[in-house]
């Protein structure tokens, strides 16, 4: 589970231009819901979402700082996306 994740790079990048903040994200899966399937319409942010998942898990299995709100991570031993 992670709570108000936020993509770093992302962030900064907007920050520097001076753009709108980035808007956290969300994301749950549990033994009932392993697994999503993420549609939507071209430049939606489906591919940032995925990306910044992975990165903030990556970072926590590192034990490094994680950009969101509240996150518990379970020991991982592969990450996947598909983008």
């Amino acid at each position: 589970t992670i709570e108000g994740g936020r993509h770093p790079v992302v962030e900064e990048v907007l920050a520097k231009q001076g753009s709108a903040a980035f808007t956290p994200n969300t994301c749950s899966l549990t033994q009932d819901a392993y697994a999503w399937l993420l549609t939507g319409p071209n430049m939606a942010g489906k591919s940032t979402f995925l990306r910044q998942n992975a990165l903030i898990v990556l970072l926590a299995q590192i034990g490094s700082y994680v950009p969101a709100e509240r996150a518990h991570i379970g020991l991982v031993d592969a990450l996947f996306s598909r983008v």
